[in-house]
C-alpha cells in the first residue's frame, strides 16, 4: 500500500520517459522530449507544463479507480501497478467511504 502524490508522478517522469525512449527506437520527437524534461525543475514544474512538453497527461495524471474524478493524491493497494496487476487507486474521499462501509456494515459472523 502507497500514497502517490501528483508530484511523485512528476519527479519520475524523467527516469521513466529515458526508460521507455531513450534508446530512439520510437523516434527522434521522443527523444527531443527527453532533453526538454532533462531541463525541467521536477520539484517546482507543474503538472500541466509536463504535459506541454509530453503531449498529454497520462504520464502525472491521478484518476481514482472507484470515483473516476482527477485527484493529487491517491492510495494504492493490491500488487505493484503494472498492466496486469490487481491494483486499485483510490482517492481519500473513497477511502473515508470504503472505512466507513467496512466499519458500519452488518456482517453474518
Amino acid at each position: 500500500m502507497d500514497v502517490i502524490t501528483e508530484r511523485d508522478r512528476i519527479k519520475m517522469v524523467v527516469k521513466k520517459w529515458s526508460l521507455k525512449y531513450e534508446s530512439g527506437a520510437y523516434g527522434q520527437d521522443k527523444i527531443e522530449i527527453l532533453k526538454k524534461l532533462k531541463n525541467i525543475n521536477l520539484n517546482t514544474v507543474s503538472a500541466k507544463e509536463v504535459e506541454s512538453i509530453i503531449g498529454n497527461s497520462t504520464w502525472t495524471d491521478l484518476i481514482c479507480d472507484e470515483c473516476g474524478e482527477h485527484v493529487t493524491k491517491i492510495v494504492q493497494v493490491g500488487e505493484e501497478l503494472n498492466d496486469e496487476s490487481a491494483t486499485a487507486r483510490l482517492c481519500t474521499a473513497c477511502l473515508r467511504k470504503a472505512y466507513y462501509l467496512a466499519v458500519n456494515t452488518a456482517t453474518a459472523e
